[in-house]
């Protein structure tokens, strides 16, 4: 490839923008969203029982584990991830239904699938110029096949201690938009 060329193909390369250099008013931006803050308060109708495996792993990482930093939140998130995850796979694999309370009827499990830090990036239009928003989620969850997964993915960003929402919500914001 000449010189010329591999110039011009760096030209046409969408500039690159990481996720996490993003402002959680930009995130929205991006992508036409507004915030809902109905949907950060949950009804008790939006609680479950966790899986029975949760606890027992949970008192083991908290009777060995000092301090609570970011790689201990990845801790608990992975265990809570990982325990649920299994028990809707061990409920397909049983042929089981779950009682849904909002619609009244039984449901079959999901079809789960979890991954942990996976790159995920898309095209974008930031400040009137044409980006690759790019990043590395601490989880990607998405459920039925990888082929549908862009219309069914949930993204989880495991933060330590107490941060601001804006950091991790603008990281999600901008995941989810993908």
């Amino acid at each position: 490839m000449a010189i010329r060329d591999r110039i011009q193909e760096l030209e046409d390369c969408p500039h690159p923008l990481a996720v996490k250099s993003l402002k959680y008013d930009a995130a929205l931006g991006i992508f036409g969203l507004v915030e809902d803050t109905a949907v950060w308060s949950l009804d008790n109708q939006d609680h479950f029982e966790p899986p029975a495996a949760i606890a027992p792993i949970q008192k083991e990482i908290d009777y060995v584990v000092e301090g609570k930093n970011k790689a201990y939140m990845e801790c608990l998130v992975s265990n809570i991830l990982v325990c649920c995850i299994a028990e809707e796979k061990r409920a397909i694999q049983n042929g089981s239904l779950h009682k849904n309370e909002i619609i009244g009827h039984y449901v079959e499990p999901a079809r789960l699938s979890l991954r942990f830090e996976t790159e995920l990036s898309c095209p974008v239009k930031y400040k009137y110029e044409d980006h690759m928003l790019s990043g590395v989620p601490d989880y990607v969850l998405w459920y039925n096949t990888k082929a549908s997964m862009s219309t069914n993915l949930v993204v989880v960003e495991a933060k330590g201690g107490e941060p601001a929402f804006g950091e991790a919500g603008s990281q999600v914001v901008a995941y989810m938009g993908n």
